[in-house]
């Protein structure tokens, strides 16, 4: 959204709910640049997950001028509550995040309090069909005679594993004993569904032929930690919460009638991060960016090389980011791990790979019926997929490494429960429910501190080539700290943390559906300044084209 690694302002992890966080005001954001470079209305329907503790982090505020969808990471498909796990299981982390609804409609720009709204009739109707139905009338409300801007980020296949009946039915057969499998299917024909009526929309106004759609992810799939879904990340190793390839690379593709002939149909093989999306789209729009807020850019515009089809790569190298950051948890706090590619394929990665929370393999925790499994019985009338609650993934002795940096610690489900086990010595540690947090550390990375791939011929990053090759591992490591310089961050050094609201509470409310309380910004407001790109801005003969960004999580 700013074209800037987020690890400069310490957004490198996920938000908690309760957190008093987001990006800082400092930062512009696409939207704001389209308007004011290129006169485009914007618009957005989904997820945030941006800042949600006061209003002036929120979409209506950051540059569009209207914002349909949920504030916080995710949530129950049905009745849009937050966490839609177990709140007993998540304080044994320590974390106090009571389940709330969360789904708002700001209808304009700077739309906050006394005007955005908790959308009530919203519950028990499935995000993906929500989300396409926001997205449907933007579209068919949109005044033609500007350019518009549609940012649409699905919350689908980000968990929890939910789909209505019908999608998951056709797969039955397909994937018969894997239920995980069996209802990311239907998740993903949901959203397939989704997407097609929104290009149909856009077919019907007569807008298509002028049109570019952006479909991408901001992740691999979760395929051993991170809320393990039915998702397959193919040849390439770990998923999501890592900075192995299995967690970063993402699929994505480029459509609409803007295309030319020539870029249509054609394959982009060359070295993109997702940064690079905002210069990209500006040089596609004719919008021309020098800096933004007089912050430089970390991202490389490839519209040219993608539609001329140069042999030259924008980029020579990328920086992953860090495994870890801040996460609010006890004991997992703090930044390790972090990794640099060239585009040539050659990858270091120096410490910890990703996170691994022990949490989400204790069973219990897999109930995605409810917040606290108490009402699997009304929601069954969605003839969903996944029932039980709760529901244990793992059979009656099967190990699985505990996040750790000595690689000999277990965790293993037994009849008595979750017990933690010194692989070396094969005895109990610990209960798992006497685990204290500070035994949850990052997961350790294998072949030692440095690890050295080359992804060209070995994609799995199953060869550690580090004491083979010296020249390569100090090329890569001057680049790595190269990187790790200018994204330091001091101890105690927040960049997101809103220190005007750092004793701010979410107040207790029964605003929500049915009594039950309702997410909304707690953080009284205090007199910011309105911050405007800085950048050189101008409109050319294109600034009509219009963008449909697609989001799948």
């Amino acid at each position: 959204m700013t074209g800037r690694y987020p690890s400069r302002f310490n957004m490198d992890v996920a938000m908690l709910g309760t957190e008093n966080r987001g990006v800082p005001l400092d930062e512009v954001f696409f939207p704001q640049v389209l308007k004011q470079g290129g006169g485009y209305a914007t618009h957005m329907v989904g997820k945030w997950h941006l800042g949600s503790h006061r209003w002036e982090y929120t979409p209506a505020y950051r540059g569009f001028d209207s914002f349909y969808g949920f504030l916080e990471g995710g949530q129950s498909y049905f009745t849009h509550l937050i966490p839609w796990n177990v709140p007993k299981m998540l304080a044994k982390l320590g974390i106090k995040s009571p389940a709330s609804y969360d789904m708002i409609w700001q209808r304009e720009a700077n739309c906050g309090q006394g005007c955005a709204e908790t959308v009530m009739d919203a519950y028990d109707t499935y995000t993906t069909h929500l989300f396409t139905d926001a997205a449907v009338r933007v579209i068919n409300q949109h005044d033609k005679s500007c350019p518009l801007f549609l940012y649409l980020a699905y919350q689908a296949v980000h968990g929890p594993s939910q789909a209505p009946r019908k999608y998951v039915e056709p797969y039955d057969d397909l994937f018969k004993g894997d239920k995980l499998r069996n209802i990311y299917a239907g998740m993903l024909a949901a959203l397939d569904e989704g997407v097609g009526n929104v290009t149909q929309a856009l077919k019907n106004r007569d807008m298509f032929d002028n049109t570019i759609i952006v479909f991408t992810t901001d992740n691999g799939g979760p395929t051993d930690t991170c809320d393990v879904n039915g998702s397959r990340n193919g040849k390439y190793r770990g998923g999501k919460c890592t900075i192995t390839e299995g967690g970063t690379r993402g699929n994505a593709f480029v459509s609409g009638g803007a295309l030319t002939p020539r870029t249509s149909g054609s394959t982009y093989t060359k070295l993109a991060h997702a940064v690079d999306w905002l210069p990209t789209l500006a040089e596609a729009a004719g919008v021309s960016i020098d800096a933004l807020g007089g912050k430089a850019l970390d991202g490389k515009s490839q519209w040219s090389t993608m539609s001329e089809h140069t042999s030259d790569s924008p980029r020579a190298h990328l920086f992953y980011g860090y495994s870890t950051g801040h996460t609010g948890i006890p004991g997992l706090n703090g930044r390790h791990g972090s990794a640099v590619r060239t585009s040539d394929g050659w990858k270091l990665i120096r410490g910890i790979e990703g996170l691994k929370l022990p949490l989400e393999d204790i069973p219990g925790v897999k109930g995605f019926c409810s917040p606290d499994c108490t009402n699997c019985t009304k929601l069954n009338k969605h003839d969903l997929f996944f029932g039980e609650c709760p529901v244990d993934s793992r059979k009656e002795g099967t190990i699985f490494p505990l996040a750790s940096t000595t690689g000999t610690e277990y965790y293993q489900t037994t009849d008595s429960g979750l017990q933690m086990f010194d692989r070396d010595q094969s005895q109990p540690l610990a209960q798992a429910g006497t685990v204290p947090s500070s035994t949850l550390k990052a997961v350790a990375r294998p072949g030692g501190k440095v690890s050295l791939y080359n992804l060209a011929t070995d994609p799995r990053e199953l060869r550690n080539l580090a004491s083979e090759n010296a020249d390569k591992l100090n090329e890569l490591t001057k680049l790595l700290d190269a990187y790790e310089r200018y994204t330091y961050l001091a101890p105690n050094d927040d960049p997101a943390l809103d220190k005007d609201c750092i004793n701010a509470k979410r107040p207790e409310n029964a605003d929500g559906p049915n009594g039950i309380a309702r997410r909304w910004p707690f953080c009284n407001p205090v007199a910011t300044p309105k911050m405007e790109a800085s950048a050189t801005l101008k409109s050319t003969k294109t600034s009509n084209l219009r963008f449909s960004t697609v989001i799948f999580d």
